[in-house]
């Protein structure tokens, strides 16, 4: 499992990537300008893509997450900030 987060001024956006049998999961919460979105996003390696939404209220706290887990070198959001 590895984290990502991007913040910057009304934008908070976090992710957890994992792979698991040729799949890559992708949980994100993103808010933005007092909007919040987050689901799954999956990713085959056949590159098949599928996003699921939450669609009840998110109540998740995936930003607990940082200091727990490695940062996720390939992703944009960490802005190469990754040790």
């Amino acid at each position: 499992m590895l984290y990502a987060q991007y913040s910057r001024y009304g934008t908070d956006r976090v992710e957890v990537r994992f792979g698991e049998q040729g799949t890559e999961y992708t949980v994100f919460d993103y808010r933005e300008d007092g909007v919040r979105r987050a689901g799954v996003r999956l990713a085959s390696s056949g590159g098949r893509q599928r996003e699921i939404a939450c669609h009840a209220p998110i109540t998740g706290h995936l930003g607990g997450l940082k200091n727990r887990l490695p940062c996720d070198t390939d992703s944009a959001l960490n802005l190469g900030t990754c040790r």
